[in-house]
């Protein structure tokens, strides 16, 4: 009976201490967007760089995909809640209609957080995936003296993209000029509202951002609606009007 109350007594003293929580490292829990909308949910973290305020810290940005499905301000929503929160946001979209979605939110993200005085610049870049060629948006916080209002650009050329238009042939003369521009030359690019011209002038700012880079320039750009149609600025990175 006295080694059964010794056995007993040391089952007893392993219990408690398997149930003793111990000192171990627990990474922080990534932050989580609510996603209105039919919006496909945030995809793996981008290896951009982000800047997002202390309230959501994050070293990792989301990556919103547009998808048939996406509505333009669920999706313009999602976008502006991490732009408030001084957070860098990344939107994916594969095919024509996903890039004028995409595009048509970014816009009106931009009069969401206006009245918060909170302005921001976006990187275009290609994207190849499974599912086809595509395009990725990054919207970057821009500094407070930073205004971006279309109606009060003076551009140093503006192009208009139409139905004849080629992504090679508008890219080219994209990167012609910003070779020889003055570094803070504003760039214009007219698009109508056309998911086909949207995809085409949207791809000739990513192709005409990869034939500069031999020549250390990047660019940036800010959208806005315009008549029926969306009004791209193109500017330098080390535009001082950035």
């Amino acid at each position: 009976q006295q080694m059964l109350q010794q056995q007993m007594a040391v089952l007893q003293a392993a219990a408690v201490q398997s149930m003793t929580p111990t000192m171990t490292h627990i990474p922080a829990a990534q932050p989580v967007i609510s996603i209105p909308g039919n919006m496909t949910p945030p995809g793996p973290p981008s290896t951009v760089g982000s800047s997002c305020g202390s309230s959501m810290a994050s070293s990792q940005n989301d990556i919103l995909k547009v998808s048939g499905t996406t509505k333009v301000n669920g999706l313009a929503g999602a976008i502006a809640k991490r732009l408030r929160l001084e957070c860098d946001v990344v939107v994916e979209a594969m095919g024509p209609e996903s890039v004028a979605t995409a595009v048509q939110a970014l816009c009106v993200a931009k009069g969401f957080i206006k009245e918060t005085d909170k302005y921001f610049l976006i990187k275009v870049e290609s994207l190849r995936s499974p599912d086809g060629p595509g395009i990725r948006l990054i919207a970057l916080k821009a500094k407070k003296s930073f205004k971006p209002l279309c109606e009060d650009i003076q551009y140093s050329s503006l192009r208009r993209v139409n139905k004849a238009s080629k992504v090679p042939a508008v890219a080219g003369s994209l990167a012609k000029t910003l070779r020889s521009a003055d570094k803070d030359d504003i760039l214009g690019l007219d698009i109508p509202m056309s998911p086909e011209l949207l995809n085409t002038g949207l791809k000739s700012i990513a192709l005409a951002r990869l034939m500069v880079e031999n020549d250390g320039i990047d660019i940036f750009i800010t959208m806005s609606t315009a008549g029926e149609g969306i009004q791209v600025a193109i500017y330098r990175q080390n535009s001082q009007k950035i």
